[in-house]
C-alpha cells in the first residue's frame, strides 16, 4: 500500500480555478495544514449542512465566518466540526480583518 492510501488519506486535487480540494478531515486538520504551510488565500470548509470560511495570509488567520459567528468565534466554532471537506483558493484576501491574534 502506498503512503497516499494509508489511513484513508486522499491527496488534494487541483481545480481549474486554482483551488485545491481534499478528502474528508476535521477543520482543525485542514487549518493546521494551511497555517504550517504559510498559505495565503481562502479556506472554505463544508461539514454536513454547515459551511464556514477563513482567510489566511502567510498562515495567519485574518478573517473567518461560520453560521452565526465572525472572526475568532467563527474559527473556534469550526474547530468543533469533526469531519468535512475543504477547498483552498490561493491568493484571495478579505475586504476586512476580524482576527488580530497571531496563531
Amino acid at each position: 500500500m502506498s503512503p497516499e492510501n494509508a489511513g484513508g488519506y486522499v491527496p488534494p486535487q487541483e481545480e481549474a480555478g486554482g483551488g485545491t480540494q481534499a478528502g474528508e478531515m476535521a477543520f482543525a486538520e485542514a487549518l493546521q495544514l494551511c497555517c504550517i504551510g504559510k498559505r495565503t488565500g481562502l479556506i472554505s470548509f463544508y461539514s454536513g449542512e454547515q459551511t464556514g470560511a477563513a482567510y489566511l495570509q502567510h498562515g495567519q488567520p485574518l478573517h473567518a465566518v461560520s453560521p452565526g459567528y465572525e472572526g475568532e468565534h467563527a474559527v473556534y466554532d469550526m474547530l468543533l466540526w469533526n469531519k468535512g471537506s475543504f477547498q483552498f483558493d490561493d491568493g484571495m484576501l478579505p475586504d476586512q480583518r476580524t482576527i488580530t491574534l497571531t496563531w
